[in-house]
């Protein structure tokens, strides 16, 4: 049963019903994603962001001074997906996947809060 915090909600699933082990998701999100390193404005500053970035869904999303087209959902995404909405009873049109390759990977502290998201 999710928690309001805030605006938002608290909900901890310990495992979401997959047709694949998550070793194998992994591997395969991984292997698959068309990663991306890309560019934003930091506090004036263009930098490199310190992850690798990929944008699924049905409309462009648009922070930091970076816009991202989005990728059409692939068959494992959807999997995903329709495992998510089964499991929260909500819709998802969208998802930024992150890909933090190592200790040097990291996001500083930061709210995603575009109004395009929603609430």
């Amino acid at each position: 049963m999710p928690i309001p915090i805030g605006d938002g909600e608290l909900a901890f699933l310990r495992q979401l019903s997959l047709p694949l082990p998550n070793d194998e998701i992994l591997a395969r999100l991984l292997g698959e994603t068309a990663w991306r390193a890309e560019t934003v404005t930091v506090y004036g500053k263009r930098r490199l962001q310190p992850r690798l970035t990929a944008w699924h869904g049905s409309a462009g999303y648009t922070y930091s001074g970076l816009t991202l087209a989005p990728l059409p959902f692939t068959p494992l995404l959807e999997q995903i997906r329709a495992a998510a909405e089964k499991a929260t009873g909500r819709r998802y049109n969208s998802v930024l996947l992150n890909y933090y390759r190592n200790e040097r990977d990291s996001m500083g502290m930061h709210s995603d809060d575009e109004p395009e998201l929603g609430p």
